[in-house]
């Protein structure tokens, strides 16, 4: 029985010196990661309107797939949309121009099956869009 109890004192003495490792490392490292995310966002959104002075505006409304809208002052806007593909999560950019023409699409993120899912990504995909004027605005 003094055993067991040595046992599970040993056991919570290591798991929480571990949680507390995890904790220290996790506080160090997540504005770290947070600001390297914040760098690919806009550097991707600098692909699209290269001028662009970008400001995240809140999405209004009940939106299911736009999760991010990133207004470029005097060039657009630039949507971000998450959807569900076959195996993962397409996440990618796409822009309005200030006339309301499609302006640009960049995938972000797509870990679909190369060759038939990662398609989307390449430009015989969307170049069918660009002569496309845009009959929606979403709220912002």
């Amino acid at each position: 029985m003094k055993k067991i109890l040595t046992l599970t004192l040993f056991l919570a003495v290591i798991s929480a010196v571990a949680g507390g490792a995890l904790a220290a490392v996790n506080s160090v490292t997540a504005p770290i990661i947070t600001e390297n995310a914040l760098k690919e966002v806009k550097a991707s959104l600098q692909e699209i309107f290269p001028n662009g002075n970008f400001e995240e505006v809140s999405v209004k409304g009940s939106c299911d797939y736009i999760t991010n809208i990133y207004e470029a002052k005097g060039n657009g806007v630039v949507y971000k949309v998450t959807v569900q593909g076959f195996k993962d999560k397409l996440i990618y950019l796409i822009a309005i121009d200030e006339s309301n023409n499609f302006a640009g699409y960049k995938v972000t993120q797509n870990q679909d099956t190369q060759g038939f899912g990662t398609r989307v990504s390449d430009a015989e995909f969307y170049e069918p869009f660009e002569w496309c004027d845009c009959f929606f605005k979403c709220s912002r």
